[in-house]
């Protein structure tokens, strides 16, 4: 293993130009395959290839078309008042069944002899009007007509009927605070066409003129999902805010504070821009979260915007940086040095992950960011036991060797064994994790070699010219990597110097009380957890769960194979 380090750090003092130019040669070959390693269209694939359920999906879609299931818009009207059972109820559920009628999503109906496209919590009344009784004119009447239009349909009708009143109505008394309008379409899911005309007939449904204290919430799989991108755009901006915090940290640990009274100044206005860029990216979320502590406004600014906002301040910082003093421009070479090497390492892991497995997997899209976390990591060590050297006078080949083979056989043994970690999902039966695995261990193999191939011999021809010219300030180096952090830890020494017994105590019990609370952990998933807890989509299906016991947003289809027209098969 030390021969192997030794060898890593022979070839980057030996040929650091081939170093660079071959890692940026690979980077961008396989980072060409990288743009085409997409997320698959079918991620249940990804996690139960073998299922017999989605086999018999398949084989539904292929004989049948795509357009066999059905799908349920949901609309929970609701009022004020506490009891929608009522005349302006019946007219609440005539207003919202003619937008569904009459509106986008009326190519797309379900129309049959056994099931209208849309059905309502007053259907009872709605029937009974239909088949010739008086039209109610006051609430009283409502209530009456429901009451005995109800008692004479059939019980299995009545127990569905019963379904679109929530669990806090009133049946004895013929009263209910909200109810359910649903309505049944057939289409392909994956049909822009159809998610745009649901996404509309919502719009239209909201923007309905309701009687006074009424609402009218629409709700299906296609609007929360087709229907806002906030979903997207949260994972956007908190993957933007992750980076931008890494490269703000990164640039306070390779600080280098300049001499001059000046200089330290611009340092410090870099600093506190940055961080106030990050604030200004966080912000929104912070408003939609906690909207009693931030600025309401502050909800709906675009991320768009900040994020050009923030990706300008952090530009100029670090160009006011390279161009004011040398110990900042060496802050802003190990930073971007470091953040360039990250670049590549995800571009050949994701250029590999094309090249088996052509589509990106449901858990790939996380390794980015495990990849920025342990490439920052090795970077720092290799980068601060090079400056330690340099700067107790070690010609800078030479410390750039020594900080090779010190550090990289540490870091040697954390990449195996971290590698090996994830690579034991090879053996597990679902193919996303089997990915994730592969694809992570090849993504912290090509960390290690990039940190510690291509950033030592950046940082060595740099630092080589400068040597030559007499202008490389190894004063700058001592204890240049943010002086704050090294004396900060190394106070923690005397926790184990003076209170030894007591930090062990201290330590078991937080592990005794982290293994229970891990023992009481339960595994689940909801689609719902994808969604802002501030979208009204969310609020609209949680209460479909708390009132209506899930409603009726899920479906099931059986299929049938073999001799299907036979009696036996009817049976």
């Amino acid at each position: 293993m030390t021969s192997f380090v030794s060898g890593l750090a022979w070839i980057v003092r030996r040929a650091p130009w081939a170093v660079i130019i071959v890692t940026i040669v690979v980077s961008l070959v396989l980072g060409a395959f990288s743009g085409q390693f997409t997320p698959s269209e079918d991620m249940n694939e990804s996690f139960a290839p073998d299922a017999p359920e989605l086999a018999a999906s398949e084989v539904i879609t292929d004989r049948f078309g795509a357009e066999t299931t059905q799908s349920v818009m949901q609309v929970i009207v609701s009022s004020e008042d506490g009891d929608v059972i009522t005349l302006d109820g019946l007219t609440t559920t005539a207003a919202v069944s003619e937008a569904i009628v009459s509106g986008p999503l009326s190519p797309y109906l379900a129309v049959s002899a056994d099931q209208p496209p849309v059905v309502t919590y007053m259907s009872p009344v709605e029937q009974a009007v239909a088949f010739g009784a008086p039209a109610p004119t006051s609430d009283a009447e409502v209530k009456a007509l429901y009451s005995m239009a109800f008692g004479q349909m059939p019980v299995e009708q009545q127990g569905f009927v019963d379904a679109l009143l929530p669990s806090a109505a009133d049946r004895d008394a013929v009263s209910s605070p909200s109810g359910l309008v649903l309505s049944f379409s057939v289409a392909d899911f994956e049909d822009q066409s159809y998610i745009d005309a649901s996404i509309d007939t919502a719009r239209a449904i909201d923007a309905l003129a309701l009687p006074t204290g009424y609402t009218a919430e629409a709700f299906s799989l296609e609007i929360i999902f087709g229907g806002t991108d906030e979903f997207q755009s949260e994972i956007g901006r908190l993957f933007a805010s992750a980076g931008f915090i890494i490269l703000l940290v990164l640039t306070t640990v390779f600080l280098v504070l300049p001499k001059k009274r000046k200089n330290k100044i611009i340092a410090g206005v870099g600093i506190a821009a940055m961080l106030g860029a990050i604030v200004m990216l966080v912000l929104p979320g912070l408003a939609k979260a906690y909207p009693d502590i931030f600025p309401a406004s502050a909800a709906d600014w675009e991320t768009g915007t900040l994020l050009i906002g923030a990706v300008s301040v952090f530009a100029l910082v670090f160009a006011v940086w390279s161009f004011s003093t040398g110990r900042l421009r060496r802050t802003v070479a190990d930073t971007l040095i470091t953040m360039a090497g990250i670049g590549f390492a995800v571009s050949i892991m994701n250029g590999f992950g094309y090249l088996i497995y052509g589509e990106a997997g449901p858990m790939s899209q996380i390794l980015p960011i495990l990849l920025i976390g342990l490439g920052v990591d090795y970077s720092i060590h290799v980068t601060s036991r090079y400056r330690e050297d340099a700067s107790e006078g070690d010609p800078v080949p030479t410390a750039i060797t020594a900080a090779i083979r010190t550090v990289g056989v540490a870091l040697v043994l954390a990449t195996i064994t971290t590698a090996i970690g994830f690579l034991t999902n090879l053996l597990n039966d679902i193919p996303a994790l089997r990915e994730f695995g592969v694809l992570a261990a090849i993504g912290i193999v090509a960390s290690f070699f990039i940190m510690l191939t291509f950033v030592p011999a950046v940082r060595l021809l740099l630092d080589k010219r400068g040597e030559r010219r007499g202008t490389l300030d190894r004063d700058a180096l001592k204890g240049g990597n943010a002086r704050l952090l090294p004396r900060l830890a190394g106070k923690t020494s005397w926790l184990a110097k003076h209170a030894a017994v007591p930090t062990l105590v201290f330590a078991l019990l937080l592990g005794a009380l982290g293994a229970v609370g891990t023992s009481r952990l339960e595994a689940s998933f909801s689609f719902i957890d994808f969604v802002p807890v501030t979208s009204p989509y969310r609020v609209t299906f949680e209460t479909l769960l708390d009132e209506y016991g899930g409603g009726f947003g899920e479906e099931t289809q059986v299929l049938l194979e073999g001799e299907v027209a036979t009696p036996a098969a009817f049976n």
